[in-house]
């Protein structure tokens, strides 16, 4: 299990296979991408998919632990907006305020498809 920095990023919903619905896409991390032993800093990549959220530490089905740094400027304005709107695409530079702890509530539930406006804690399942 490697640990690795991950600046200017966003979550999208994607499917590796261009005939699944909408409805079958999985959560993945885009961004750059720093520490990684794979490659240099500063690299855009996009992670395998999202298997755990907690605080500011993904987890991913290959076992792979990104720290999250700033995220997109325009993904945060997104997730603060209408979300029947599509992601935007991720920018080259990230210029974020500082991340509060009302953000990461946002990003779960998105992530996990609430139709409420609470958080569904990782660990123990009961709303936040």
């Amino acid at each position: 299990m490697y640990k690795f920095l991950m600046e200017d990023w966003s979550i999208v919903k994607t499917t590796s296979d261009p005939y699944k619905s909408p409805e079958q896409a999985v959560p993945r991390l885009v961004g750059r991408v720093y520490k990684h032993y794979k490659f240099a800093d500063e690299t855009f990549i996009v992670t395998s998919v999202l298997e755990i959220m907690e605080d500011n530490l993904v987890k991913t089905i290959s076992g792979n632990i990104y720290e999250l740094g700033q995220p997109s400027r325009q993904y945060e304005e997104w997730l603060n907006r209408d979300k029947e709107q599509p992601a935007p695409e991720p920018i080259a530079k990230a210029e974020t305020p500082e991340i509060k702890s009302s953000f990461f509530k946002k990003l779960i539930y998105w992530i996990k498809g609430h139709k409420s406006k609470d958080a569904i804690c990782q660990r123990c399942g009961q709303i936040i």
